[in-house]
């Protein structure tokens, strides 16, 4: 079952609900003292987190409490991750604003909101089918138009819309499922993107004198008791630092990126490159009751690589039973 949050063309936009002066106030605390003071620094998604209004996404008896250093209950069994994991996971997977994002465990819909700030769609599963009804309809009452719902098995993904430039579980299965990383989508080098009107090629590449691709088939060298943290980062610097290019290796030549042309030009500057990112995936691997991971993967032509990157508690990944 898929719910999408598109709605019909002619429907009205939702109107968001007004807020108590006290929300605003609280969610610049939060984003204050408990994520930039723990090393949080991706700009865009502090503005995210800065922006939606968690209250919504936790029952109005729980709604006082919602910007909370922790995580709260939301039902069925199920949390709100605490907003630091929120943070942390979302920006271990380096996010741009073209990228498709699979969830798994949408939960009450927060994590989805982020993400819908800081991408182009976002693709999201939740096992309780009740959940999955209620996410999707206070999403769609306070304006978000970029998320599918789907009330379904994690472990399948949503293989019809794959691949997805990154997945972010928000439930620990013991082990990464096979499916998972077979959607995300592999590392393919450089694109080009179209930054302003294309002028003429100043010498002719292909029929009709089509400018020729500048560089093209590179190959490249919780939910704690649900979602919940100590808040250390891993050693060694921030996941951002540790997500990098490589060098292009493709028929026995080589090609540093920092040594491509910053623009295709002729007299204006029209196209540029742009360094594809490996596909990511963020989840927190373990048994319950047991030590749990949050583990970064990278698809990179070399194969899967992996990172534990922070100590997690989340809830178990629960199979659909047929």
């Amino acid at each position: 079952m898929v719910l999408s949050l598109g709605g019909s063309s002619l429907d009205p936009p939702p109107v968001p609900p007004v807020e108590d002066p006290a929300f605003p106030a609280a969610r610049a605390r939060m984003v204050r003292d408990q994520l930039v003071s723990r090393g949080i620094r991706d700009a865009r998604v502090l503005a995210a987190l800065g922006k939606v209004p968690r209250q919504e996404f936790v029952p109005k008896a729980l709604q006082a409490e919602a910007y909370q250093d922790g995580p709260l209950p939301i039902g069925h069994g199920q949390t709100i991750s605490q907003p630091y994991v929120v943070a942390f996971m979302t920006e271990a997977l380096v996010l741009r604003p073209r990228d498709r994002v699979l969830e798994i465990g949408t939960g009450s819909g927060y994590q989805a909101a982020v993400l819908a700030g800081l991408v182009a769609e976002v693709f999201s599963i939740e096992l309780v089918e009740p959940l999955a009804h209620r996410a999707e309809a206070d999403l769609r009452r306070l304006g978000y138009g970029n998320i599918k719902v789907r009330a379904g098995d994690g472990y399948r993904g949503w293989p019809e819309a794959a691949p997805f430039d990154a997945i972010l579980v928000t439930c620990a299965p013991e082990q990464v499922p096979e499916a998972l990383v077979e959607q995300l989508r592999s590392w393919n080098g450089i694109n080009i993107a179209n930054v302003g009107p294309q002028p003429r090629c100043s010498r002719k590449e292909g029929p009709a004198g089509q400018c020729g691709s500048l560089f093209k088939g590179a190959d490249a060298a919780g939910r704690a008791a649900g979602g919940q943290s100590s808040g250390r980062r891993a050693a060694g610097g921030s996941i951002r630092r540790r997500l990098r290019f490589t060098e292009s290796r493709s028929a026995g030549t080589s090609a540093s990126l920092s040594r491509l042309p910053g623009a295709l030009r002729d007299g204006n500057a029209y196209s540029v490159p742009v360094p594809e990112l490996e596909g990511r995936m963020i989840v927190p691997v373990g048994s319950q009751g047991a030590a749990q991971e949050l583990i970064l993967l990278r698809k990179t032509p070399e194969g899967l690589e992996r990172q534990a990157v922070l100590p997690v508690r989340f809830v178990p990944m629960v199979k659909h039973s047929d």
